[in-house]
């Protein structure tokens, strides 16, 4: 992390879960996003959803500056009890034509590249056409899939006879961050 905080900042950012710095999505479309996050968040309330546009300098930088902004956000629109490693960050960068997912630490058990990459890949060809909204509404789609098919999974473990389901839980003395509990409470002292 510090070299990330070296290259980016040691700072944390303030950030809403959908945040168009890149300006690609019109007014409909963020709806039509937010919505979609809605019925996320509905469906995975433990989880928080956001979705980042922007450039990040280098098109190699994508990734752990994803990485970076997962750790580093306070999300202002995600209770302030949720760290982020209960999150799922989805980075598009439109300039270099690169995208990513990164996740918190408490769905390594759930998430990896290859089911993240499928996720992507539903995006593709709506992002090489400009339609960001209509790749972003693919990639929230195909992730309630995987994390259905997850949760299903991990019951279905849970319920067999003699087996324990360990569940990715973060270390409560070391949280990954927890950056929007800190700004809430900074906001609060001020």
């Amino acid at each position: 992390m510090e070299i990330a905080d070296s290259q980016y900042g040691g700072d944390d950012w303030q950030l809403r879960r959908l945040t168009d710095r890149a300006g690609v999505l019109r007014h409909d479309d963020r709806e039509k996003v937010q919505l979609a996050m809605g019925r996320f968040s509905r469906k995975f309330p433990q989880l928080f959803l956001a979705v980042y546009t922007g450039t990040p300098g280098q098109p190699e930088d994508l990734r752990p500056f994803s990485f970076w902004l997962l750790n580093r956000s306070a999300f202002d629109d995600v209770p302030v009890d949720m760290p982020n490693e209960n999150g799922i960050l989805l980075s598009i960068d439109p300039e270099s034509r690169c995208a990513c997912i990164t996740h918190g630490y408490l769905l390594d058990e759930h998430l990896n590249e290859e089911l993240t990459f499928n996720c992507l890949a539903r995006a593709h060809g709506h992002w090489l056409e400009e339609r960001f909204a209509d790749g972003i509404l693919r990639v929230i789609g195909r992730l309630e899939e995987v994390l259905v098919k997850a949760s299903r999974r991990a019951r279905r473990l849970q319920s067999r006879p003699g087996t324990h389901l360990q569940m990715a839980v973060a270390d409560p003395v070391k949280p990954l961050r927890d950056g929007h509990i800190q700004a809430h409470q900074a906001k609060e002292d001020s």
